[in-house]
């Protein structure tokens, strides 16, 4: 197998990331509190962010639902961590 194989085909859909951490604080998005597919689709959504910003992206990996997800999982974690007073779970 080849880890190529392995390698996450898509990334999380919106609706589904929201409807996982809906009514949670910031630790709802930390990794020991995701599912693994969760966790290889945000993979998935990262890498493409990070290739956006190197130039590498490629034509049919410019997916705008990827990076919407990537983001909202990140602005969750900005908004809720406890260093910034609201320690919401």
């Amino acid at each position: 197998m080849q880890l190529q194989a392995l390698r996450p085909k898509h990334g999380v859909d919106l609706l589904e990331a929201h409807s996982l951490i809906r009514g949670s604080g910031w630790r709802a998005v930390l990794p020991d509190a995701l599912p693994e597919p969760v966790l290889l689709g945000l993979a998935h959504d990262f890498k493409l962010i990070e290739c956006g910003l190197a130039g590498e992206l490629k034509e049919q990996e410019d997916d705008a639902s990827s990076l919407a997800t990537a983001i909202y999982i990140i602005t969750k974690l900005l908004t809720q961590h406890s260093g910034r007073g609201e320690d919401a779970g």
